[in-house]
């Protein structure tokens, strides 16, 4: 799997806030110790590189590894630090959830824009062609021409 170095900032912030912590933190208290294993331990188990989550918590590979095993032994073990590997997962899989939400509007965002634009610029050119191939130009573009004149309208009044 792949995420910008936003994605990982948001994400990152979003493990913070969700447990008050901060994951990039050297400090070794336990309780926030057990949080990392827990977010190496999913990441890990999402297909992620153990170069790129350590990338991410500022920490080399071999941190990762180590602490994806410590991770699967303690969850034997220990009925709490299994339920902080569970909760740690959702909040990993309900950040990825949102942001591919948020991927696909910011997508259909765009894609107006680009049709806003087109439309402008055969508005534009309308001058120069015929409506046969202003037609022609909107069917290969997949507008419907009636939409053409709707958004052309509609960027003359903004």
């Amino acid at each position: 799997m792949y995420m910008t170095l936003s994605e990982e900032k948001r994400l990152i912030k979003t493990v913070n806030d969700y447990f008050s912590v901060d994951i990039t933190d050297p400090w070794r208290k336990r309780e926030l110790v057990d949080i990392k294993h827990a977010f190496r331990y999913n990441m890990r188990k999402l297909g992620y590189r153990v170069a790129d989550i350590g990338r991410m918590l500022d920490c080399n590979h071999a941190t990762v590894v180590h602490s994806v095993r410590t991770a699967k032994n303690f969850m034997e073990t220990d009925q709490s630090f299994a339920t902080l590997v569970n909760i740690m997962g959702d909040v990993i899989r309900d950040f990825h959830a949102a942001n591919k939400l948020l991927s696909r509007v910011n997508e259909n965002i765009a894609k107006k824009s680009i049709t806003m634009l087109f439309c402008d610029l055969l508005d534009r050119s309308s001058e120069f062609i015929d409506h046969e191939e202003l037609v022609s130009w909107l069917d290969r573009a997949r507008i419907q021409e009636f939409e053409f004149y709707n958004i052309v309208e509609s960027t003359k009044g903004a």
